[in-house]
């Protein structure tokens, strides 16, 4: 997915809704911890978009809003691979 996802935005063609679109899928998951945590960030994301509509300064995930997409999507990746090396080690 991180291929993809740095491919179409180095020809420009990754929509901005894309980081949206991953935390969607994550919460899709069979494993409900995993589940809700990205479920937790999908309306986390939508309260951010929500309120930059009314130019309040809003953070999202401590990123500052300025932060591109890919930046997102790629922290969103990696704590998607952390927390799955948790939750198997752990058991849960």
């Amino acid at each position: 997915m991180h291929a993809a996802v740095v491919s179409l935005n180095e020809i420009g063609v990754a929509p901005d809704e894309t980081d949206g679109d991953v935390l969607c899928g994550y919460t899709k998951c069979s494993t409900e911890d995993f589940k809700t945590v990205f479920h937790h960030l999908q309306t986390q994301e939508r309260i951010n978009h929500f309120l930059s509509n009314f130019l309040i300064a809003a953070t999202y995930y401590d990123f500052p809003s300025s932060e591109t997409t890919v930046f997102k999507i790629k922290h969103f990746l990696r704590d998607a691979n952390d927390l799955h090396n948790n939750l198997t080690t752990s058991n849960e």
